[in-house]
């Protein structure tokens, strides 16, 4: 009710993907009964090593389902991330990467109660910061380190398998969804196409499929999708730092 009277912001929802459920019925559960006008689908912290026998298709079925409603909506209040950025890209509104490229560079990182610092997306593969500590570390030897620079370069990175994609642009080796551990496998750390990748090509033809059907130019969206001025470095030349490399500002 306050959300109507204008004296507060519309409120959001985030939503960690649950594939044995339906994207329609989750959708309709947030609009209709929560009165809900922003969602965020988070798609799971998977690796390859701990993904196991699932079907990635079964997250791009809640998504497209969910989508699909979205569309029946067609009401502009109602914001659901992972589709309005997608078809910002398209319509050139909304960039792949930020039009500053020092913003490509930040990282989130998670201060933990014993003041240590790490990077809660990481967590899900076994990667640890940990001999970083606000005791004893200023920030700036964070980013200094060989770890935080490791960080930023593979957010410029793609495996092999990615290159020839028409996709990568926008989705970076899956990197667009902020789901890095996707990528991440104990034999060849993040030179790995996202776990996800069967899911995320689906979900992109479904909508792409539907903004042709609407009328949106299919030359305007290959010409996003071929723009060249998005450069990447193989992510086979990237190894992640040793333990001892990335405490070297600690012992410094």
């Amino acid at each position: 009710q306050a959300a109507e009277a204008g004296s507060v912001p519309w409120p959001g929802i985030i939503c960690v993907v649950q594939p044995i459920a339906s994207g329609r019925s989750t959708y309709r559960h947030f609009i209709d009964d929560l009165h809900i006008r922003g969602i965020t689908f988070h798609l799971p912290m998977e690796t390859h090593d701990s993904f196991g026998d699932q079907d990635p298709l079964s997250y791009a079925a809640f998504i497209c389902e969910a989508f699909d409603e979205w569309v029946k909506d067609n009401d502009p209040t109602i914001d659901v991330r992972i589709f309005s950025q997608l078809i910002g890209f398209f319509q050139g509104k909304v960039g792949a990467l930020p039009a500053d490229k020092r913003r490509i560079n930040l990282q989130h990182v998670t201060i933990e109660s014993d003041g240590s610092v790490d990077v809660d997306e990481f967590k899900p593969a076994n990667i640890s910061t940990t001999e970083f500590n606000v005791s004893r570390n200023r920030l700036i030897d964070y980013v200094n380190s060989d770890f935080s620079e490791y960080v930023r370069a593979m957010y410029s990175s793609l495996p092999e398998g990615c290159f020839s994609c028409v996709w990568k642009n926008y989705c970076r080796g899956g990197l667009q969804h902020g789901v890095q551990v996707n990528r991440w496998s104990k034999a060849k750390e993040f030179d790995n196409v996202s776990v996800l990748c069967a899911a995320l090509r689906k979900i992109y033809s479904h909508v792409a499929y539907h903004m042709l059907l609407a009328g949106f130019p299919e030359d305007r969206m290959m010409e996003v999708l071929g723009d060249e001025q998005h450069t990447f470095i193989p992510a086979s030349t990237l190894r992640l730092p040793s333990r001892t490399e990335r405490g070297a500002s600690d012992r410094a």
